[in-house]
């Protein structure tokens, strides 16, 4: 039996466990692609976790880059978000580039791989060019997912970023967006394809599941600027105001955690109109998900430049069966029609959000309506089989 063509991952985000609350598109991809190749995912290591393990057919080799207790780069709510909130964890970056380029050294000239699969232009790019086993594999794709190129900026950054990736053989960007981006980078246009991150199946629900509370709201994700949840904080305030009652339940961590909780108690905004509920687990995000009648997505670009690449959690969102309220960034506007599949709002302005959210909450018809084509706009444009395959086009494997 002829074996399998030999798949090297490259990551700075994958989850520490199979139901973390961590961002598991990563994984999700490995997982489809395991079925044809042999997969090994290099990624950081943490707290409590093992340096090498196996999950089904995925081999994950994490690599050490500083004493236990200062691996604070990874798995706290993204990287530039951790390096913002303690801007001290900039002196484990060049630990944790050369940790991150060692652990690809090794790996690559131990199983001599047919495809390398970085995410992130930086790190992942990043480390597999210093390396200096970029060749060891027969092609290079390196994914680019937004945060990379919008977050980091700067005429040297852009140098180095557009110099990193005109050393592989394609690049795959998540959105149109991202990809105007890449060739603003100076990468040739036709090295670059646009394949987006797909939703798992365990969001999948009907929308006219009986169980779902029609005034409660959701906002899943990282909270930090970009994310937008203070925007929605204003607008839930103006509702109350105007006596549409509305309940959200604000569903992740991160550096802006404490800030928002004092806003809201400025605003008077407190159980059970409003719960602060922490990162959760993968089914129970999706749980929650289900129970909602609303999803409310008011990203921006924040003050460093750095704006939604995708956009999962509102797909995932969708396909739970919620009306989405999002803002109207380039990379939403490419995934959501305006009063078809989703209700696309200007970034940042919470009087629009507050409007929105009343106009679906005043209509249950019109929101029936756009949550049943945004699902199925979901299932048939982001589901992973399809991804899974369309990526593997890409990596050149069979």
């Amino acid at each position: 039996m002829k074996p399998r063509p030999r798949l090297v991952v490259a990551t700075s985000t994958f989850p520490r466990s199979p139901d973390d609350a961590e961002p598991d598109f990563v994984w999700a991809l490995a997982q489809g692609l395991s079925e044809r190749f042999e997969v090994t995912v290099v990624c950081p290591h943490g707290p409590e976790l093992s340096e090498s393990e196996t999950w089904g057919p995925v081999r994950i080799r994490r690599f050490r880059y500083a004493p236990l207790k200062l691996e604070q780069l990874a798995y706290v709510h993204g990287m530039l978000p951790a390096l913002r909130a303690r801007p001290w964890r900039l002196l484990l970056l060049p630990g944790f580039m050369l940790g991150f380029a060692w652990a690809l050294r090794c790996e690559m000239s131990a199983t001599t791989p047919t495809v390398l699969h970085a995410h992130w232009v930086i790190p992942g790019g990043l480390a597999a060019c210093l390396s200096g086993r970029l060749r060891r594999s027969d092609k290079r794709v390196c994914t680019v997912h937004g945060g990379d190129v919008f977050g980091l900026g700067g005429p040297w950054v852009d140098r180095l970023m557009g110099r990193i990736l005109r050393r592989f053989d394609k690049v795959t960007a998540v959105s149109p967006a991202v990809a105007r981006r890449v060739a603003a980078l100076g990468v040739d246009s036709a090295r670059v394809v646009t394949v987006p991150m797909g939703v798992s199946r365990i969001f999948d629900a009907p929308v006219d599941n009986t169980d779902r509370r029609v005034a409660r709201a959701a906002f899943v994700g990282r909270l930090v600027e970009k994310k937008g949840a203070h925007v929605l904080l204003d607008a839930l305030a103006r509702l109350r105001a105007t006596q549409h009652a509305l309940s959200v339940d604000i569903i992740g961590g991160g550096a802006q955690a404490s800030v928002l909780k004092g806003q809201a108690h400025r605003l008077g905004l407190t159980r059970p109109m409003l719960r602060f509920l922490g990162a959760q687990p993968t089914e129970q995000v999706a749980a929650a998900l289900r129970g909602a009648q609303i999803f409310v997505f008011p990203s921006l670009a924040d003050a460093h430049g750095d704006a939604e690449g995708l956009g999962l959690t509102a797909l995932e969102a969708a396909l739970a069966g919620c009306v989405v309220v999002a803002s109207a960034l380039p990379a939403n506007a490419h995934v959501w029609t305006h009063d078809e599949t989703a209700i696309l709002v200007p970034p940042g302005q919470p009087e629009a959000l507050a409007d929105a959210l009343r106009a679906v909450l005043m209509d249950a018809q019109r929101a029936a309506r756009i949550a049943r084509a945004g699902q199925a706009m979901v299932r048939s444009r982001f589901g992973w089989p399809r991804l899974v395959a369309a990526h593997a086009d890409v990596l050149g494997l069979p």
